[in-house]
């Protein structure tokens, strides 16, 4: 029997990408000897979950027989090793116009349907979705939230009919709300999730939580249809007539997702056998160049990015203004670049203003306050009413010096959640 080596990228919560690849390494290590390393891919680092713990280790196997397992975002073969098996979460080139840099030799395994059809299937779901469960659905009538996550630059002149039909709008993106509970809490209440990003998972666990989504973006509408697990909860831009019916219809829609959670999650212990024995079977061979499904992978990859996805560019949107800004550029390149001209222009002189503020504004208080300190008893009279009253004191301290930090808490627990204006609501849906 051969080990195996997941060299995968650091764990993070709010990647449902990279929770499969720790998922994964554990439910190999439940049939054989498994070790972990991780390099740092640009987000912050959660704690590693208890099941994977005793897996990471230091150092690269040194057993050459040993099978290293790659995901796509790992640039060809790091570390040279003869056997390398690579888990394609996503189609090539749709996330960064780039192949993936993987030898012809490699054993390549997909996630689902929607990276390729015709190669060996690995779907697997992060047990901790069961968690979902907890929120109550309880609707509230006229409320949508919004998703913009990495989405492809196409025009959506639907979205503000669309909107039209809800008089409370919820925006949410990949960074915010940065609370889960308080993302699915959200979601839970809605009559409707609208996704922007075609490959998120939150449409699925949308499901899970009775509220049915409709993705603006149909570029995998077919992979979908004929999905490794059954989907009931996705609709498209076909369905915004029948959008009240659709939420009519949706009673039942988290009884129905929840069942195939518990079927697929069932059924992980034998996939994850199948896709073993499938591995160690393959590197038996001697002319695995041959067998190597890589060539018609690449040629259907380059098919549909350059046909269904139109060759587009990802906009990754994190926060509120990354969203105004993808919907400007979906408009207009020209209206995109002369808005961030005159946004960077008017930061710029916001940041020689406060330079020059703190040059010489706050010295002159400075100056005046000392002043008024030593000439009118100032610190003298808060000493009195220490003695007289520590209680209050204390608020009158905490009332002088905590002010910046009492709005700057504000402003942060604020902005985790966005409901728009009826002016943004407009807005939004004109550009």
């Amino acid at each position: 029997m051969n080990s195996f080596h997941f060299h995968i990228p650091n764990y993070v919560e709010n990647s449902n990408g990279i929770k499969l690849l720790w998922e994964a390494a554990y439910q190999f290590s439940l049939h054989r000897e498994v070790t972990i390393t991780s390099f740092f891919h640009g987000e912050k680092e959660f704690v590693i979950p208890s099941n994977c713990r005793e897996l990471v280790v230091d150092d690269f196997p040194s057993n050459k027989t040993d099978i290293v397992i790659y995901p796509d975002v790992v640039n060809g073969n790091p570390f040279k090793w003869p056997r390398v098996g690579r888990f394609l979460l996503a189609k090539e080139f749709i996330l960064n116009g780039e192949p993936v840099n993987s030898d012809v030799k490699e054993f390549l395994f997909a996630y689902s349907v929607a990276v390729d059809a015709n190669l060996t299937q690995y779907h697997l779901l992060d047990p901790k979705i069961l968690d979902i469960q907890k929120f109550a659905r309880e609707k509230k009538k006229g409320k949508v939230v919004v998703y913009f996550g990495k989405c492809r630059l196409i025009r959506n002149p639907e979205f503000e009919l669309l909107l039209k039909k809800f008089d409370e709008v919820v925006i949410v993106t990949r960074l915010f709300p940065s609370n889960r509970e308080k993302l699915f809490g959200e979601i839970a209440e809605a009559e409707l999730l609208i996704s922007f990003d075609p490959l998120t998972n939150l449409c699925f666990e949308a499901n899970l939580l009775g509220t049915p989504a409709l993705l603006m973006d149909d570029v995998f509408r077919d992979c979908y249809e004929s999905f490794n697990v059954s989907i009931q909860g996705f609709y498209y831009k076909e369905h915004i007539s029948d959008i009240e019916q659709i939420i009519i219809a949706s009673y039942d829609l988290r009884a129905k997702s929840n069942e195939n959670v518990y079927k697929c999650l069932q059924q992980s212990s034998r996939i994850t056998l199948e896709l073993i024995a499938s591995m160690e079977a393959y590197f038996k061979k001697t002319n695995n160049k041959a067998l190597s499904p890589f060539n018609r992978f690449r040629e259907d990859s380059l098919d549909f990015y350059l046909k269904k996805w139109g060759a587009s560019p990802i906009v990754n949107c994190t926060t509120m203004n990354s969203v105004w800004g993808y919907k400007l550029l979906c408009r207009s390149v020209g209206l995109y670049m002369t808005f961030k001209f005159i946004r960077n222009l008017l930061n710029l002189i916001l940041s020689l203003s406060n330079k020059i503020t703190k040059m010489f504004f706050y010295k002159i208080l400075h100056i005046l306050r000392s002043f008024y300190h030593k000439n009118f008893g100032y610190n003298e009279r808060l000493c009195l009413l220490y003695k007289r009253n520590p209680d209050k004191f204390k608020s009158r301290v905490a009332e002088i010096y905590g002010k910046t930090n009492k709005s700057n808490t504000k402003s942060e627990s604020s902005s985790d959640v966005v409901r728009l204006t009826k002016f943004q609501k407009f807005f939004i849906g004109r550009i």
